[in-house]
């Protein structure tokens, strides 16, 4: 039974637990060794006592019947299996290219498109990229792959504050498929508060599952936003990843990449690997952004407020060392016009 949240600090531990545990070594020699034995004391044993209560005389098969009904059955085997490996291989192709797309996009936002480094128009381009990516994975699971009313949508959460004690992480970019409304009720994540808090007690790393957001409630385990309750159709299940960068002037938990899902239990282990490594793609974008100074709104004024001070002085230190220099060359004027006088 799938819990209401799960959180892997490693995302190698994740595949530890995929198919009952039949990727551990154990487990392997488990089912190996139970598919050999079981059948074997089933046949060595003879017919067991409730047999005869199903079975009425005997059935006699031409051996011609027999060569027929094995091939259709290995036919259809083959068919699924090469089916299932037709929609994964399709699947993966199609993840690398969006992949590739979000690192393109933040290339250029880093190098070629200077003039329009707004980080809000860049947080909403990323949603809509990630927002494709994270729909193509989750449709390419057997379970989802029905589901044609699967909503899956990102949002980028920022960090912004008053002064180092008091940092939140605040919405600037979600997808076009979320309730445009929600910006007016969005309220910003405290980091001492919920799975914020969670993620920074522990090193900011990793990332969290949350299965069923009402279940998960229910537990005491997550407390949900108002928006959650106000559009609880659009979100019920989600996944949150720190989104780790340079704030200015050390290494920190910079924002907060969130993936929803209209479906409990959409979002599995086995994503954990793809999520973080989007989230450090955007880390870097974010860091190149704060690095080069851009006016971003909401975004890393921990340190941001002392920084302008400084630049303030500076600039004031150099108007002061332009007026200096100006009234002592006007005075060397004229200290030269009443010699040649």
């Amino acid at each position: 039974m799938t819990k209401p949240i799960e959180y892997y600090l490693d995302s190698m531990d994740s595949w530890q637990k995929d198919f009952f545990g039949a990727t551990r070594i154990r487990g392997l020699i488990v089912y190996s060794v139970g598919g050999i034995i079981i059948p074997t004391i089933l046949v060595s044993t003879g017919e067991p006592w409730w047999w005869k209560n199903y079975s009425s005389g005997s059935v006699e098969i031409s051996y011609s019947e027999f060569v027929i009904g094995f091939s259709v059955v290995l036919l259809l085997l083959v068919f699924f299996a090469l089916a299932y490996l037709r929609i994964k291989g399709v699947v993966s192709s199609k993840v690398d290219n969006q992949i590739h797309s979000i690192a393109h996009y933040c290339r250029d936002s880093c190098l070629f498109r200077k003039q329009d480094k707004n980080v809000v128009l860049i947080s909403e381009r990323l949603c809509e990229l990630s927002q494709k990516l994270f729909r193509i994975l989750l449709k390419g699971d057997v379970r989802n792959y029905f589901r044609h009313n699967l909503n899956v949508n990102v949002v980028i959460r920022l960090a912004s504050s008053v002064n180092q004690n008091e940092i939140s992480y605040s919405t600037v970019g979600r997808s076009s498929g979320l309730n445009q409304n929600r910006s007016l009720s969005s309220k910003p994540l405290e980091l001492d508060e919920g799975i914020i808090k969670l993620i920074n007690n522990n090193g900011n790393q990793g990332v969290v599952l949350l299965n069923n957001l009402e279940k998960a409630e229910k537990d005491n385990i997550y407390k949900r936003s108002k928006n959650d309750k106000i559009y609880q159709k659009e979100v019920r299940s989600k996944a949150i990843a720190p989104i780790n960068g340079w704030d200015g002037e050390k290494r920190s938990m910079i924002g907060v990449l969130v993936i929803t899902s209209s479906h409990c239990n959409t979002i599995k282990h086995k994503h954990v690997d793809l999520i973080a490594t989007v989230a450090d793609i955007y880390a870097n974008l974010y860091s190149v952004l704060i690095s080069s100074r851009v006016s971003i709104p909401l975004i890393y004024t921990a340190n941001n407020g002392r920084r302008k001070e400084e630049r303030r002085k500076e600039e004031r230190r150099k108007e002061i060392a332009q007026i200096r220099f100006r009234g002592e060359k006007r005075l060397g004027q004229e200290r030269r016009c009443l010699n040649f006088q």
